[in-house]
């Protein structure tokens, strides 16, 4: 039985199902393109020396790797070279393929390019409830442009985006400077060389807690009394609103460099001010795990949701490591597609009859031939109707039946020696008139389609 399931971590998906999805990034893509934003696509595989050291942290080593063929897999074998038996790899994640696509397009893009894109990535994930290796990413990007007008407009796009797909009153965006975490570490007494792994453990603090994070920190051989800093400054600033916290933070970290990585969260949130519908508040913990990035970061979260929606920030030097290491500004925002899916189903936000039909069209008993069953299916189709002609025999009743599961409002019921006319039945009152093909289609549109 297992050899006619998909592999561990995949999925079939029956039509209700792949309606939902088309629903969902209906929504997505128009709100997107209504910002200005255009649609994109690259290979589901890359060369593996794109995937890799690109700062996509624990997705790089959960990579699906490709063989290679043919004698140059061979050759790899014989030689024992087990590095290099995979020449490319399945993609993990849509920024780091974008960061190649727009390298390879550099010349032919605008000084500005905004894109979105809503496709399949692969993770060789252990597989477990409502974690799959194969599920959609969605993600919004701004290239080549290093104002925080950028961040400022895919946040509107995203929070918009959010709003319409059913997350109304609720919304936060919580935002924080990635080098800031850093400096806010070093500024507790942290040393330099536990700085990455002390920015690892708060990005755990949603999991772990203050508490937690504290000890962890110890434990990696952080002293007693920069825990107790680091404590002492999440609880002061816990309750506090975006101006005391960047107060805060302005006390707890000095330098331009602060100074000028703080004045970006101010411009962000200048810009949005009355805006975005959506309310911002800066949080000096927010980190986000992924290495790349290199300004203002961001997640979105609702009190009703159990984890963010949409999560992002600024990544101004992944592209230039295909263009000689030179830096060109990004910034984006990814949308949790595959959760805020499975929330839409839960709580009943995804429209009824999505693979429905409007019409079914089948034949009363035999002699009635299939061009006119097909031609009655056209006549019906011209009027934008959603229209199924039955295709093998059975019972009128039984057709009726399988229809209603579909949704269906109404049966068009040919009858031999009578080709130009039919009966026509709505399937919830089980009233019927007979009238012609046209009359039918005319009818039909009428009460539907309006």
């Amino acid at each position: 039985m297992s050899r006619i399931q998909p592999p561990k971590g995949f999925r079939d998906l029956m039509p209700d199902d792949f309606k939902a999805r088309e629903y969902l990034k209906r929504i997505i893509s128009e709100t997107y393109e209504q910002y200005g934003y255009q649609p994109i696509d690259t290979p589901v595989v890359e060369n593996v020396d794109v995937l890799e050291g690109k700062g996509g942290g624990e997705n790089e080593k959960l990579m699906f790797k490709v063989l290679k063929r043919g004698n140059k897999l061979s050759k790899a074998i014989g030689a024992q070279d087990w590095a290099r038996l995979a020449d490319m790899g399945l993609r993990f994640d849509l920024t780091v393929p974008f960061a190649r696509f727009v390298a390879a397009h550099l010349n032919e893009l605008p000084p500005v390019f905004k894109r979105y894109h809503i496709a399949p990535v692969w993770r060789a994930d252990r597989p477990q409830f409502g974690r799959f290796r194969e599920f959609v990413q969605c993600d919004v990007d701004v290239i080549g442009s290093d104002s925080m007008m950028a961040e400022a407009d895919v946040i509107c796009a995203t929070a918009t985006c959010l709003k319409r797909i059913g997350f109304g009153e609720g919304l936060t965006l919580r935002i924080n400077n990635r080098p800031l975490a850093p400096l806010l570490l070093g500024a507790m007494g942290l040393p330099e060389n536990l700085l990455g792994e002390g920015c690892r453990l708060v990005d755990k603090l949603d999991k772990l807690g203050i508490g937690g994070v504290c000890e962890e920190l110890q434990k990696t051989g952080a002293s007693g009394e920069t825990a107790q800093n680091l404590s002492a400054f999440y609880k002061s600033t816990e309750a506090a609103n975006s101006e005391g916290r960047i107060a805060a933070m302005r006390e707890a970290v000095s330098g331009e460099d602060a100074d000028a990585l703080i004045g970006r969260i101010e411009e962000i949130l200048d810009l949005c001010e009355g805006v975005a519908e959506i309310d911002i508040v800066f949080d000096p913990f927010l980190v986000r795990g992924m290495d790349y990035y290199t300004g203002p970061i961001f997640e979105i979260t609702h009190p009703d949701v159990g984890f963010s929606l949409a999560g992002g920030g600024r990544y101004d030097r992944l592209v230039g490591m295909f263009c000689g290491n030179r830096d060109i500004p990004a910034t984006g925002f990814s949308i949790g597609f595959e959760r805020i899916l499975v929330l839409m189903k839960e709580r009943g936000m995804l429209p009824e009859n999505q693979s429905g039909i409007d019409v079914v069209v089948c034949a009363d008993g035999t002699g009635v031939s299939g061009r006119a069953l097909i031609a009655a299916g056209e006549t019906l189709r011209a009027k934008k109707l959603k229209v199924d002609v039955a295709l093998t025999g059975g019972t009128v009743g039984k057709t009726m039946q399988l229809a209603q599961k579909r949704s269906a409002a109404f049966g068009v019921i040919l009858r031999a020696g009578d080709p130009d006319n039919a009966e026509v039945r709505e399937l919830d009152t089980r009233r019927s008139e007979t009238m012609s093909i046209g009359a039918a289609a005319e009818t039909i549109a009428g009460k539907l389609l309006v």
